[in-house]
């Protein structure tokens, strides 16, 4: 693969924006995200109240990461969902291309390596992402409504993605233990199994604490996890 094919592989693929979690944030280095508008966090054209995404933007903010929206919708319409979700961030921000990339990094007051763009698509969240040397998280669209020529971009989509061995955005052909993906969201698997097994050790250890004690798995092993930069990653 050539480097303009690299710059269309996002470095991890999640179902939905509420995997990314302070752990997640913490397990890949990162500090803050720069986030797109319709499909990834709102359905396209919905001025609908979405409670749990506001939620979810909140308490990220809470824990001391910033965020900033970087939307190719309509300025009023950023404008709006920029104060519901109590975030800065700008409209018509002409992605991928890169002057919108580099407000929104001078805003959250970040290098670009620790900032994560968050998009549902390839040809411009991804590719601006990659393009800007941030760490590209692409999540699976809301919905399916959209412009005609993202509807035609997703067709292309599913070629590319599938060269990484995913039918579509969050689905991956590869085996329940990460083998396959990118090499973040192996290690991702690898953190939520890690999860999985201290709170089934400590739900031993709340019947009988004396002989579950040792066999405990500190969650904050998850933290010290390091991925390895691939060459994949950061285009400067």
């Amino acid at each position: 693969m050539n480097r303009r094919t690299q710059l269309l592989r996002p470095r991890v693929i999640l179902p939905h924006i509420y995997d990314i979690t302070p752990a997640f944030m913490d397990l890949h280095g990162l500090g803050g995200l720069l986030l797109d508008l319709d499909n990834t966090l709102i359905p396209y054209g919905s001025y609908d109240e979405q409670a749990e995404v506001t939620h979810w933007a909140g308490a990220l903010q809470a824990a001391g990461y910033p965020l900033y929206l970087l939307s190719n919708a309509r300025r009023e319409r950023a404008r709006v969902w920029a104060q519901r979700l109590g975030l800065p961030g700008v409209g018509l921000a002409g992605k991928p291309f890169a002057r919108e990339y580099r407000r929104g990094l001078s805003v959250v007051n970040l290098p670009a390596h620790r900032v994560g763009m968050v998009g549902d698509q390839l040809f411009t969240d991804v590719l601006g992402g990659n393009w800007s040397g941030m760490f590209t998280i692409m999540v699976r669209p809301i919905s399916d409504n959209a412009l005609p020529h993202t509807r035609l971009a997703r067709r292309l989509e599913r070629l590319v993605l599938k060269r990484y061995g995913h039918d579509w955005a969050g689905k991956s052909r590869a085996s329940k233990d990460g083998a396959g993906l990118p090499e973040t969201a192996a290690a991702n698997t690898a953190a939520q199994n890690i999860g999985a097994q201290n709170t089934a050790a400590q739900n031993t250890a709340a019947q009988n604490p004396v002989t579950a004690r040792n066999k405990m798995i500190p969650i904050t092993e998850t933290k010290n996890t390091k991925t390895t930069e691939s060459t994949n990653g950061r285009q400067d």
